[in-house]
């Protein structure tokens, strides 16, 4: 969860027993089945991996810090191009971490930021 989260906006995830139980549930499941996780919400470009005993496997980030002191804070439209160019490179050194390619059966989700953060940047 992102870290600027507070406990207030916690009340907003959700999560049906039911379908937790079908992807966690089994006994038998293995270790190498992953969700890829992106970030995109603010600055920060992010992909990180996790297995199904929800152990973070990977994780890979790029920081656009440091530009934001010349314009005196972040500017949504430089973030946004930003994260076209980091997000597929944080994505590539997750998998890779892994060995895991395109279309790779042990992939079983992608998980992706839809807010709360910056427009342009999702």
């Amino acid at each position: 969860m992102y870290a600027g989260e507070d406990n207030a906006n916690h009340a907003n995830y959700k999560v049906v027993p039911e379908t937790s139980e079908k992807v966690f549930g089994d006994k038998e499941r293995s270790k190498e089945e992953y969700i890829l996780g992106i970030e995109s919400s603010f600055d920060e470009s992010a992909a990180s991996l996790v297995n199904s005993y929800g152990e973070v496997v990977a994780n890979h980030q790029i920081t656009q810090w440091e530009q934001w002191k010349d314009f005196d804070g972040v500017v949504p439209e430089i973030a946004k191009q930003g994260h076209e160019v980091n997000i597929p490179k944080v994505t590539s050194q997750a998998l890779e971490q892994l060995g895991l390619k395109r279309g790779d059966k042990r992939l079983k989700a992608i998980a992706v930021t839809l807010g709360p953060g910056q427009e342009k940047s999702l």
